[in-house]
């Protein structure tokens, strides 16, 4: 009995620290982190007890629907040109199912061990950051070079090359820490508060640093409400009214008074070039491409495509629709960069929006089947998880921009995260009575 007991703490063990590996690897290391999901999946293997693993599965119907829509990716291969892409993609999603599947049913996971998880990522992402921080200051002092302190360069020193990839990060370590302070405020020690406040300072200070045009509002609008909707639960009206004044004072100060940031939202609203929409344009050449308007263009292009294919039910296929995109962007004379300058152009861009980037793969079923996910996600979190409400719509507007589930630094924290926090809630998913949306969100 007591070599059994041994055994499942032995094994207990080594599913935290390997759930921890798979968060502490996202922002350095992409081999490492995929070896880290295969050894958690080895434990949980290990760990047994398959007939409470399988009553478990049924139960969980996010988890249930995560597996479909991967095999929805199977089936796309039937009808896809390029197979081995394809497979590829395959390959790439595999989370889909690994994470749903582990996280959901195995009998370590209890709430204490979520609590280190996420504490441990929150660490990771403040201590990734603050190596951005010190590597961007020695260019700044000691090379006279600002470019390390903004944008992509940023994350150079952690070789984190994508700044939008990294806010949503940062957005999300700054969501862990504001729900963990208003559930433990009362029980933490004034350097404890202090210790967090600032650390949610910092945070927000990186992630402006990182000038991300959708995840900046979208954390601070976020961050605003919480503060808003604390405060006036403690302190009344009057008072959060106040506090979220300066809040948004204080964020529109940060943002728009560092010249390179407000360069970075100027350009949404101002064309310096003065020319035509891209969406009444049926050729691209020598058009000059702001990050608003290649979106635009992508957009416009990917519904062409599917009309022109008439691909509406089921899309492309898993493996397509890359090089489909590819082909129209050459036909269409966009940008294809300059070698000789080491300009890459935008001829291997994605469709920048995972919403369009499922209707060219899979058509109105796939975009129907990821919309549904994604409805019945948001409501278990409105019931019952402030935090997973807080990640839901950090990533649906993460997703407007971007094809968030197309690459693995995407792939990974949405389908770990998502499993994670969905796994513990309870098993309704019915909001409270009497409680309406804005009442949940603003009161």
């Amino acid at each position: 009995m007591n070599v059994f007991s041994n055994k499942e703490d032995a094994l207990r063990k080594l599913f935290l620290f390997f759930a921890i590996s798979v968060v502490v690897t996202l922002p350095f290391s992409v081999p490492l982190n995929g070896l880290s999901m295969i050894l958690l999946s080895v434990v949980w293997i290990l760990e047994g007890n398959w007939k409470n693993k399988y009553k478990k599965l049924l139960s969980n119907k996010i988890a249930l629907l995560f597996i479909g829509f991967y095999l929805l990716h199977v089936v796309g291969l039937v009808y896809t040109d390029n197979v081995s892409q394809g497979l590829s993609e395959l390959e790439k999603r595999v989370a889909f199912v690994i994470f749903p599947i582990v996280l959901s049913t195995t009998k370590f996971l209890d709430s204490r061990a979520v609590g280190k998880i996420l504490g441990f990522f929150t660490a990771t992402c403040f201590v990734a950051a603050l190596i951005c921080v010190i590597h961007a200051l020695y260019f700044y002092f000691f090379q006279n070079n600002s470019s390390y302190l903004f944008y992509h360069k940023l994350g150079s020193a952690v070789n984190f090359d994508h700044a939008v990839y990294f806010s949503f990060y940062i957005g999300v370590s700054t969501f862990i820490t504001i729900t963990f302070l208003k559930s433990k405020w009362m029980t933490l020690s004034v350097a404890a508060r202090v210790s967090y406040v600032l650390l949610v300072f910092f945070f927000l200070l990186f992630l402006v640093l990182l000038s991300s045009k959708t995840l900046i509002p979208t954390v601070f609008l976020l961050c605003g409400i919480f503060i808003w909707r604390t405060i006036v639960q403690e302190k009344g009206i009057l008072t959060g009214m106040v506090a979220m004044c300066l809040f948004v004072a204080v964020s529109a100060l940060v943002i728009f008074a560092v010249p390179n940031i407000k360069d970075r939202f100027r350009e949404v609203l101002v064309d310096e070039y003065d020319q035509t929409n891209p969406l009444l344009l049926d050729d691209y050449e020598f058009y000059h491409f702001t990050g608003g308007a290649i979106r635009l263009a992508i957009w416009k292009m990917s519904v062409e495509i599917i009309n022109e294919r008439k691909a509406w039910l089921l899309g492309l296929g898993t493996g397509d629709s890359q090089d489909v995109l590819t082909a129209t962007y050459k036909d269409k004379h966009v940008y294809p960069g300059d070698k000789a300058l080491g300009i890459k152009g935008f001829l291997h861009y994605n469709a920048h929006n995972q919403f369009m980037q499922f209707y060219l793969i899979f058509g109105v079923v796939g975009l129907l089947l990821f919309l549904y996910i994604l409805g019945l996600s948001f409501r278990m979190a409105f019931a019952h998880s402030t935090l997973f409400l807080l990640f839901l719509i950090l990533f649906t507007c993460f997703s407007l921009t971007e094809s968030t589930l197309h690459v693995q630094k995407g792939i990974v924290p949405v389908l770990f995260f998502t499993s994670l926090l969905a796994a513990k809630l309870p098993p309704s998913n019915v909001a409270p009575r009497g409680e309406g949306f804005w009442e949940r969100i603003l009161i």
